[in-house]
C-alpha cells in the first residue's frame, strides 16, 4: 500500500511540473486539466457519471475536457479547486 500511495504522489508531482510547463499555451493548459480530471478519476475510483454529479455537470463535460478538447468554464475551475482536483 505504501508503494501504491508513492507512485499516486509521484504522479502529481508530474502533473504539478507539466502544470508550470504549459503556463500560458491554452492547448497544453487543457492537457493538464484532463491529466488532472482523470487522476483524480482514478484515484478516487469514481466513473465519468459519477465525477459529473459531483461537479454538477453533465458527463459529456467531463468526456470533452478529459479528451482535452474544451477548457472548463472559470465556475467549473472553482469547482475542482473546492473537490481538491486542482
Amino acid at each position: 500500500m505504501d508503494e501504491f500511495k508513492k507512485l499516486i504522489e509521484e504522479i502529481k508531482e508530474c502533473i504539478d511540473k507539466l502544470e508550470k510547463l504549459a503556463a500560458g499555451d491554452r492547448i497544453k493548459e487543457m492537457q493538464v486539466v484532463a491529466a488532472r480530471l482523470k487522476f483524480y478519476r482514478s484515484k478516487n475510483k469514481l466513473t465519468q457519471d459519477a465525477l459529473a454529479q459531483k461537479l454538477g455537470v453533465n458527463k459529456m463535460a467531463i468526456i470533452r475536457w478529459e479528451a482535452a478538447k474544451v477548457m472548463p468554464s472559470k465556475l467549473s475551475i472553482m469547482r475542482f479547486k473546492e473537490v481538491g482536483i486542482l
